[in-house]
């Protein structure tokens, strides 16, 4: 991913295959470590629920790279239900393409403003969690500190999910 979030990606042609390499940038520890500082200082009443859903991640899979994908997942779950948006698709509308974390998180924000300090936080965790769901290199430290400042995502998200429930569709 770029400065901007985007994927870094290149294609290669061997005979017939084509074959496409996708190139993660990943942030620094002292950078994911500065966004969980301001998630803390913006969202202090999550703290608990956060580590207890660390905890959970983390006593469920050995792995971390598991753990990393199920905090990925769960974030964009979460939103998903928040802004109201599909977990299915309709029969005969397999070929729609599903709103993903980034743009789901820009719908969030744009209904909630107060929540734009999350962005930067999302931003890193979605850059740590796909580097290592395509199996790039992430430190232990980094993917550590993701799980840590993807808890606190989760937790708030879920404290204002538990506070506005989703309509039912």
């Amino acid at each position: 991913f770029t400065s901007t979030g985007c994927p870094i990606w290149s294609l290669t042609s061997l005979g017939s295959a084509l074959i496409v390499f996708i190139s993660v940038e990943v942030p620094s520890v002292p950078e994911i470590e500065e966004q969980r500082r301001v998630l803390e200082e913006k969202a202090p009443a999550t703290a608990n629920a956060a580590l207890e859903v660390e905890r959970d991640f983390l006593q469920q899979d050995d792995d971390i790279v598991i753990a990393l994908f199920k905090t990925r997942v769960e974030i964009e779950r979460l939103l998903r239900t928040i802004v109201g948006k599909s977990t299915t698709l309709p029969p005969g509308k397999e070929n729609i393409r599903m709103a993903g974390l980034p743009q789901l998180f820009d719908i969030f924000v744009a209904q909630n403003p107060k929540y734009k300090y999350l962005r930067k936080s999302l931003r890193y965790v979605n850059q740590v969690c796909s580097a290592a769901i395509h199996a790039q290199q992430v430190s232990e430290q980094q993917a550590r500190e993701v799980l840590a400042l993807g808890s606190k995502i989760i937790a708030t998200l879920d404290d204002f999910a538990n506070e506005h429930p989703a309509p039912v569709q």
